[in-house]
């Protein structure tokens, strides 16, 4: 991206096209949809969170409405969905003007989607389906992610998914970390999704965090969620980003953040459904869960965490709000 091109505020990219700086702490929303009011939500963190990442927004004017409560150095990630990395039909170049345009509308540093299935020949499938853990499947995300990084002016960082089953042979963080050396590109680790991964595996934490390559992780994701009822009966973890966040998923992160020493970016996933989730007072949770993680990063991240709040005097719309 040219100096033109580069949007107002945002920091010169170092090698890799990612950002010399830290973003810091930050929530994962979805602007525009229904659940936690902005105007609720963001004067209740405003002095500690530092970006959003958003859900497509093909509407400029939702961005608009809330520009007026950010601050000037606020930042958006974009939080994609629709490639189908491991797809082999997956007609991924349809993908490119609008990853294009949606992260240059955003500012996006780079932009992030979860390893997995949401569509088959261009068609959406309407749900999400986990990555199968094959050799194929490593070789077919490869050749996508050369294609999309030559079709795309702006890094993508891979998630690795959410599971209830698990299918393949290759452990999901060496599927991460191959898929990086292979491309060179970054990557992301959700705390949650990991957990969901190893709780059903019954693998020793500690032990897997040696299969990170972690000086390709770019960005880590925390989240609420809960153990329910998965097939066959057994327990399983729901990352569903809506209760609060578990005891063994904080101490994940715990031992994470440490060792990520070159993430640039911890988001708290907030978003919240109503009808599906059911929780009483989802504010006080959403808002709760970004400070325990915030607390995490302070004590085991600080250079995420490192600059002085900003006070509530930097936008009269955010003023406004908070009274």
């Amino acid at each position: 991206m040219s100096e033109i091109d580069r949007p107002e505020g945002t920091a010169a990219p170092a090698a890799g096209g990612l950002p010399a700086e830290p973003l810091g702490v930050g929530v994962g929303w979805e602007i525009g949809a229904e659940g936690l009011e902005w105007t609720e939500l963001f004067p209740r963190i405003a002095r500690q969170a530092r970006y959003v990442e958003t859900a497509p927004l093909y509407d400029p004017r939702s961005l608009d409405r809330i520009r007026g409560d950010l601050a000037a150095d606020f930042r958006f990630i974009l939080h994609y969905s629709g490639l189908t990395l491991p797809g082999p039909t997956t007609r991924i170049e349809q993908h490119f003007p609008i990853l294009n345009g949606l992260c240059r509308m955003l500012g996006s540093p780079w932009f992030v989607e979860d390893l997995g299935y949401w569509s088959v020949e261009g068609s959406d499938l309407g749900a999400f389906f986990p990555l199968i853990l094959s050799e194929d499947s490593l070789r077919t995300s490869i050749a996508n992610m050369k294609a999309l990084q030559a079709g795309v002016s702006f890094p993508h960082a891979p998630e690795n998914p959410p599971f209830s089953t698990i299918l393949g042979d290759i452990h999901i963080l060496d599927y991460m970390s191959r898929l990086s050396r292979a491309t060179g590109s970054p990557y992301l680790i959700d705390v949650g999704h990991l957990y969901s991964y190893l709780s059903i595996r019954e693998e020793d934490p500690l032990l897997a965090l040696s299969r990170v390559d972690w000086q390709s992780v770019v960005e880590v994701h925390i989240a609420g969620g809960e153990m329910v009822r998965g097939p066959a009966g057994r327990w399983i973890y729901d990352d569903n980003h809506s209760k609060p966040i578990m005891p063994e998923v904080l101490d994940l992160l715990v031992l994470m953040l440490p060792r990520a020493s070159q993430a640039r970016a911890l988001t708290v996933e907030v978003d919240y459904n109503r009808a599906e989730r059911g929780v009483q007072d989802p504010l006080d949770v959403a808002v709760s869960n970004f400070f325990r993680a915030h607390a995490v990063a302070e004590r085991w991240a600080p250079w995420l965490v490192d600059r002085a709040p900003r006070t509530e005097t930097t936008s009269p719309a955010r003023v406004a709000a908070a009274q």
